[in-house]
């Protein structure tokens, strides 16, 4: 043996000049020893430039194999290393020179395996006996894959001895011991597995050199989550071979390839990449999405994805883990200095954006639909099938007739051969993920800000889009490109997450079943020279016929046996087909077509059974015109005789025919040019109402001076004649076109005794058309004119005569800012003590809350201080809530939840505020409060306190009140929120306004001339501001001026200290008060609580013994004391009369519990 046999295995120089001899075997081997199929040492140093496929089931003899990788569970045939012959039976005899031994030494994998599963010997899974340390695994019966029983027996024929390449490995004992001298202790095969089969001959069982495959549990891999020292948990390190362990994991194959994988402490196989450019957290997370079980229909379950294959160190490593991502129904991309593995599952999308993010001074492509070329409808495929001898086996296909339907009735397949997967249900799963895949259609190609420089190829990003109509659509990342401006152009691919659902009992399939044949033929190409040309027959009646001819090169191949092609109506899906055995002429005719019309057609070659055809791309012929056209007519050839029965031409004649007259006739009469028609024994040409089919006049049927009205919704801009009249549906008024326009307008002088009011439409005369002062006091009725009969702007100076309106002429509010004219009302239109109080609005009337209508729900966010909900908006909820736009959130089991305005808004210490909105609840019955906080001039959160609160079930509900900011503050929000755990709430017509704080009366301008009679009441006075020998003159109170039995020992409690219950209400105290029903009720509180830490959040009421609530105030304050009355005096409602109890009530709901100290409950009834 050369010395480069020992580049291979290591063994000893063995003598040359040995005989080629003849053997049992079928092939002549050299004897003793002597390799001739020995890869060369060059190979190893200078591997072969052959790709290796995912799948190796045939023995390699090669000199120049190269090296190969195994990951993961996968078949291998090997190359064979060396192979040998000799008389030494296992047990001792043998004949000399019969050379009745043969022994085959087998590379599987260039690098140490974990373990070998499964044997197959001929085709067939064989059963192995008791080990043998010497000889190996006793080969003892063979399974066929058909009846799944024992069929050879190789008893004492066969023995396998693996070494899986560990180091330490030493060399194989049984061929020291047969060979001697000539397999020394070195020859060890360091680092290779391989496998040493020993057979001896047996005519029944041996027709040649056996055909061996094995199913091998490949390298032993680093998987970064069992490393403690990266972050993981577990013995694993990197860098140290032997705490790794075996995986089926693609995730992790695919990481080990990408970090590398090192044979002797050098680089074997991979891109060599560090752990910064393999980040751990995606590569973790790929890892687990790979483990994730997933349910199977017949019961049970499987990983995701995992799976195995083979590949040679000559193949790149970019392409093995393309075979991967195909594998795993996803992709491994690479962009910002690193590597992603992305196995396909649903992502989060790392970056959304809207049309506004787009640099539109950047070009932009759009493609809505993939081109005919990449537009794919179908896919079908193959997997290594472990129950038919790790063979590939067909899977059910992948389609539906509806994609089918909509890419114009073409089946577009893909096709795919999964060598890396053995699972028949792990394969659909990654076909049904190409298929949908292959349907998201849309590509965009945008260019960004800087700002997503940081997004990588693989990612997910969301688009929201006016102009295309996208909600938060979606993308695949395909391609990142930087600008050197640091712009990032994004090639886009449109993705959804239900790509990668998966429901068994729909969405997994039977399987197809059915071996591929043992060896595949060559593909075989599409027909060449192919012509089609139109052809025109002539049948036995000599009449014509459209056909087309097709014309082909006759194959140079003995596996087809014919020629077929495919064609249909352009536009339909009901194909035909035309087939001929007689490849050798190479024509082919289509009879018998539709006259000149196209079809669409293909064709391919047909090949013997298990021979893969391809079809050649769809194209179009026009078919001949062979119907009859007027040059096939002569002249004068058809009369009336001609046509069938109930078909009748129309004649012409000077007079009208008195002789063969029938029903139906029609003639032409030359000498009128009308059409008469022969019906009822005579000739005719009168034209009734029932002959005249629906809509058949037209405007322009009329005669000179004659117009119909016509009825339309919007005027007509074009062909318009003087006089045309229009009804127009809109409003309902009759429009005449008159001097170039249309009107509406009557004349006076066409109006008979006048126009009463009910006949004048509101707001339908305007200024203009009124003569300056035409209208005095004089002529209008008190009350007459309000709002509605005045048009904006009606009403200027010029036409209101000095002093003619005074405040008994104006209905209530029947003068809005719309009805004055700038500059139209001056001193001089004023009447003396026409403008009182209630005429006067000082305030700002604009609302500071930039979402009034509750339409943008990026003016309102979470408050951060509760627990976890999402704002949402309901539309057209109509009701009581008038059709409202509602801002709503949900409750949270945990506690608190509440929504705030987004943006607050500028203030200064001392600025006084009015809000009010309108809220509900989805009827459970939920607490809602209206807060406002406040902020300092960093915009940091400063506190919070309340402005009005209500108990809701269903709504909706008025919250309002006035508030001032406090000192301290530089921003100013409201915020709404319920402790309710189990409802939905509601929030509309939000308003925020600005009080004014300026004076429109002078200091010292009003004197006692200046009030009315009772125009001070006691809510105008200040409090203090009355005092005995000032304000108060001797002897002026008297005792009619003191609410009378206002105040006795029952109008007021006070109750014990107590623990406030939690989440319930609990009495502090209660009072019985008689009231007769003729005054107004003053009802009060006072409380001292305490807490121990943290402050509690609740709040009070008063409630009736009817359960009537008298007043509600929330843990931040509220409006107390209160006064309550009869309807209709301004005052909150409270109408009852007699003995009832009064009942101070708490609770709280967050913090920590309080105690009540003193409460004290004040019901008194005020008398004048």
């Amino acid at each position: 043996m050369s010395a480069i046999v020992k580049g291979i295995i290591g063994v000893a120089e063995i003598v040359a000049g040995v005989l080629l001899l003849d053997t049992p075997w079928g092939v002549p081997l050299i004897a003793m020893g002597v390799s001739t199929l020995l890869a060369t040492a060059a190979s190893l140093i200078n591997p072969a430039k052959k790709p290796s496929a995912g799948l190796q089931t045939q023995i390699a003899y090669d000199p120049a194999f190269p090296r190969q990788l195994i990951v993961g569970r996968t078949i291998t045939a090997g190359s064979l290393v060396a192979q040998f012959t000799h008389d030494n039976l296992p047990g001792g005899g043998g004949g000399a020179g019969q050379n009745r031994v043969l022994e085959l030494v087998i590379a599987l994998a260039d690098h140490e395996c974990d373990d070998i599963e499964t044997i197959i010997v001929n085709g067939q899974v064989v059963n192995v006996g008791t080990y043998d340390a010497t000889l190996g695994n006793p080969i003892t019966q063979s399974i066929s894959p058909l009846t799944h029983t024992t069929s050879l027996d190789y008893t004492g024929k066969m023995w396998v001895m693996f070494h899986l390449g560990a180091d330490g490995q030493t060399a194989d004992s049984h061929l020291q011991s047969v060979l001697g001298s000539q397999w020394p202790s070195t020859s060890v095969g360091t680092n290779i597995c391989y496998a040493r089969v020993t057979c001896v001959y047996d005519a029944a069982l041996f027709g040649g050199i056996p055909q061996l495959q094995f199913v091998l549990r490949g390298a032993k891999l680093y998987d970064p989550r069992l490393d403690s020292t990266v972050g993981g948990s577990g013995s694993q390190v990197w860098g140290t071979p032997s705490t790794y362990a075996w995986t089926d994991n693609l995730g992790v194959s695919a990481y080990n390839i990408c970090r590398g994988i090192y044979v002797g402490g050098k680089l074997f196989f991979g891109a060599g990449a560090t752990a910064e450019e393999v980040p751990f957290a995606a590569s973790v997370a790929a890892m687990n999405a790979c483990d994730e079980n997933v349910t199977l229909k017949a019961g049970g379950t499987e990983k995701r994805y995992a799976g195995g294959g083979q590949t040679a160190v000559s193949q790149d490593a970019q392409s093995f883990l393309g075979n991967i991502a195909v594998a795993m129904g996803g992709h491994i991309g690479t962009g910002g200095g690193s590597i992603c593995i992305l196995p396909g599952v649903a992502q989060t999308p790392v970056l959304s954006f809207t049309d506004d993010d787009i640099m539109a001074r950047a070009s932009y492509d759009n493609a809505p639909k993939f081109g005919f070329d990449s537009l794919k409808n179908a896919v079908f495929g193959t997997f290594v099938d472990p129950s038919q001898n790790w063979t590939r086996n067909s899977l059910p296909a992948r389609t539906s007739s509806g994609d089918i339907t909509e890419d114009g009735g073409l089946e577009l397949a893909d096709t795919y051969s999964f060598d890396l997967i053995y699972s028949n249900t792990r394969a659909q799963r990654v076909m049904e993920i190409i298929r949908r895949r292959n349907r998201c259609q849309i590509t965009q190609t945008i260019t960004l800000r800087p700002s997503a420089m940081v997004i990588e190829r693989g990612d997910w990003v969301q688009w929201t889009s006016a102009q295309w109509s996208y909600s938060a659509k979606s993308f695949f990342v395909a391609g990142v490109q930087l600008q050197p401006n640091l712009d990032t152009v994004l090639s886009l691919i449109e993705i959804v997450s239900t790509v990668f659902d998966w429901v068994p009992s729909t969405d997994e399939l039977a399987p197809a079943g059915g071996l591929l044949p043992s060896a595949d033929p060559p593909a075989a190409s599409v027909p060449g020279g192919v012509l089609a040309a139109p052809l025109t027959l002539l049948g036995d009646t000599g009449r014509t016929q459209s056909s087309f001819q097709v014309t082909f090169s006759a194959p140079n191949d003995g596996t087809i046996i014919g020629f077929q092609v495919e064609y249909r109506l352009h536009g339909t899906t009901n194909s035909q087909f035309a087939f001929t055995t007689n490849v050798g002429l190479g024509l082919l005719t289509l009879p018998n077509l539709v006259p000149n019309s196209t079809y669409d057609y293909r064709y391919q070659f047909v090949g013997v059974l298990g021979r893969v055809t391809p079809w050649s791309s769809w194209a179009t012929f026009v078919t001949p015109n062979t119907q009859f056209g007027a040059d096939d007519i002569t002249n004068s050839t058809i009369t009336a005789l001609k046509f069938a029965a109930g078909i009748t031409p129309v004649e012409i004649f000077s007079t009208l025919p008195v002789t063969g007259n029938f029903e139906g006739r029609q003639a032409v009469l030359t000498t009128t040019g009308v059409l008469y028609r022969y019906h009822s024994g005579a000739w005719t040409d009168v034209v009734d109402g029932a002959q005249i089919a629906a809509g058949t006049i037209a405007a322009t049927s009329f005669a000179a001076g004659l117009t119909p009205v016509e009825v339309l919704a919007t005027l007509p801009v074009s062909g318009n004649v003087e006089g045309r009249t229009v009804f127009l549906t809109t409003d309902g008024q009759l429009y005449r076109y008159h001097s170039g326009a249309f009107s509406t307008a009557v004349p006076a002088v066409n109006v008979g005794a006048g126009l009463t009011g009910a006949q004048i439409a509101a707001t339908t005369i305007s200024g203009s058309n009124l003569v300056a002062h035409t209208i005095t006091a004089g002529q209008i009725a008190a009350g007459t004119i309000t709002a509605t009969e005045i048009a904006a702007n009606t009403i200027t100076a010029s036409k209101i005569a000095a002093g003619t309106i005074t405040a008994t002429e104006l209905a209530a509010n029947s003068v809005t800012t719309g009805k004055i004219s700038a500059g139209a009302v001056n001193a001089a239109q004023i009447a003396a003590q026409a403008i009182t109080a209630s005429k006067m609005f000082i305030g700002s009337s604009d609302n500071l809350i930039l979402d009034g209508a509750c339409i943008d729900l990026s003016a309102w966010s979470v408050w951060p201080y509760s627990y976890a909900t999402t704002p949402f908006l309901t539309t057209g909820i109509g009701g009581a809530w008038v059709n409202n736009n509602l801002i709503s959130w949900n409750s949270n089991a945990s506690g608190l939840t509440a929504i705030q305005m987004a943006k607050p808004i500028a203030c200064q210490p001392g600025d006084q505020f009015y809000a009010y909105s309108r809220v509900g609840d989805g009827g459970a019955g939920s607490y809602i409060y209206m807060h406002y906080q406040w902020f300092d001039a960093t915009g940091a959160y400063v506190n919070n306190a309340s402005i009005d609160g209500a108990l809701c079930t269903g709504g909706p509900y008025s919250l309002g009140g006035a508030f001032t900011v406090p000192s301290g503050a530089a921003f100013v929000s409201l915020y709404w929120y319920s402790t309710n755990t189990t409802s939905s709430f509601n929030m509309t017509t939000p308003v925020l306004r600005k009080k004014m704080t300026g004076s429109l009366i002078v200091d010292g301008a009003i004197a006692a001339n200046h009030m009315d009679v009772n125009s001070v009441t006691a809510g105008t006075i200040a409090a203090g501001a009355i005092n005995v020998g000032t304000e108060i003159v001797n002897n002026l109170v008297v005792t009619g001026h003191i609410f009378g039995n206002a105040v006795t020992d029952s109008s007021v409690a006070v109750g014990a200290s107590a623990l406030i219950p939690f989440g319930s209400w609990g009495t502090l105290s209660s009072v019985t008060k008689t009231l007769s029903g003729t005054g107004d009720v003053l009802v009060a509180f006072t409380d001292y609580i305490t807490w121990s830490s943290s402050g509690p959040r609740g709040f009070y009421r008063i409630v009736d013994n009817s359960g009537n609530l008298i007043m509600n105030v929330g843990y931040g304050g509220g409006s107390c004391p209160d006064f309550i009355g009869s309807s209709g005096n301004g005052l909150d409602t409270y109408s009852n009369v007699g003995s009832t109890t009064y009942y101070l009530q708490a609770r709280w709901d967050a913090g920590n519990q309080p105690t009540s100290m003193i409460p004290a409950l004040t019901i008194a009834e005020l008398k004048k």
